[in-house]
């Protein structure tokens, strides 16, 4: 759910690229009407973080939005039922994922900066808390309804990736 959040905030909150201000535009219209809080419906030239869940949830009207890197679901990208992958390196455990992948590769100790590079001082954890608020604040002010719908969304993925569902589905 963290990859949400960060979609969230880079392409709805902070981005300046056209594309990404004309998706905001879209889904802050669209959505801004159905808000769970009623006082923040009339907070105009704000997308939500409800609203775009709202957006990523909705099944009746598919826009060429909605086929984004940033939100799509993996599977469809990396087909994980269609190809035996040895290994699969996740950006939470990156550190210890090119660590292993380095020595399955037998790769020489001067060469490993230029595959997966590893930082081991940087706090992977850390950049998936944004601004002032963790991955869970995103999720618990949002609606029961939205959370589990969010999830069902995401589903395959959890379970093809070996993510533990939320606690809050």
């Amino acid at each position: 759910m963290s990859r949400i959040v960060s979609a969230y905030v880079d392409k709805m909150v902070r981005s300046r690229s056209p594309r990404y201000q004309n998706i905001r535009r879209y889904v802050e219209e669209k959505y801004r009407p159905i808000r769970t809080n009623v006082t923040e419906r009339s907070f105009a030239n704000h997308t939500t973080f409800e609203d775009f869940v709202n957006f990523l949830v909705e099944k009746t009207s598919r826009t060429p939005f909605q086929r984004d890197a940033h939100w799509s679901n993996y599977y469809p990208l990396c087909m994980p039922c269609s190809y035996k992958y040895d290994v699969i390196v996740k950006l939470e455990t990156l550190t210890e994922d090119s660590e292993y992948l380095h020595e399955k590769l037998s790769i020489a100790p001067e060469d490993r900066s230029l595959i997966i590079p590893v930082q081991p001082d940087r706090n992977v954890r850390a950049a998936f808390q944004r601004g002032n608020m963790s991955i869970a604040e995103y999720f618990d002010g949002l609606p029961p309804h939205l959370r589990k719908a969010v999830y069902d969304v995401y589903r395959f993925d959890f379970d093809a990736f070996g993510y533990e569902p939320p606690k809050w589905r």
